[in-house]
């Protein structure tokens, strides 16, 4: 029997609201990803969440949980893909595969979620295939934002990368 208790905490899926009981893994407790300390803040606690990996037996979204608001942690993301040059030349040497192997061409669409800086659409914007990236870090997403204009024409719908914020809300 499900106490009033334990209904009040239970574990609600993040699209379609149904109870979220099923753990595909617990990675334990860590700290924000890309959240670093200052100085001052070294002898402090530093805030845990719960790394808890679920599955809605409803609509199948794998999901974690919501602890912080996403601009605790996207507001000033640290890390960029392109700072590694040879995970940008990984990317360019993906991108030429992935073409050929589902015969991409400017009828397509590639749309990255988590696009970061934009170390892997950029390859495909040469070739002419149209890219939307949703990056929810507005400083990561920015400096590709006005490059990837130069790449695009008025009759293309590319976007790239976008930024979401608010549930879904698209800004630019």
């Amino acid at each position: 029997m499900v106490s009033d208790l334990d209904s009040m905490f239970e574990a609600r899926c993040r699209h379609c609201a149904a109870p979220v009981h099923d753990v595909v893994i617990d990675l334990g407790m860590h700290p924000l990803c890309e959240s670093y300390l200052s100085r001052d803040q070294l002898n402090r606690m530093e805030p845990f969440y719960p790394l808890v990996v679920m599955v809605c037996r409803n609509c199948w979204l794998v999901q974690l949980e919501q602890y912080v608001e996403p601009g605790e942690i996207f507001s000033e993301y640290a890390y960029f893909s392109s700072y590694a040059a040879s995970w940008v030349e990984h990317a360019r040497k993906y991108v030429e595969g992935i073409v050929r192997r589902l015969e991409l061409d400017e009828h397509s669409r590639v749309i990255e979620i988590a696009s970061n800086d934009g170390y892997l659409l950029q390859h495909f914007l040469p070739l002419g295939i149209p890219v939307l990236g949703v990056e929810p870090a507005a400083n990561v997403a920015g400096p590709r934002r006005s490059e990837a204009s130069r790449h695009s024409s008025s009759s293309s719908e590319r976007i790239w990368p976008s930024t979401w914020r608010n549930g879904g809300a698209r800004t630019s």
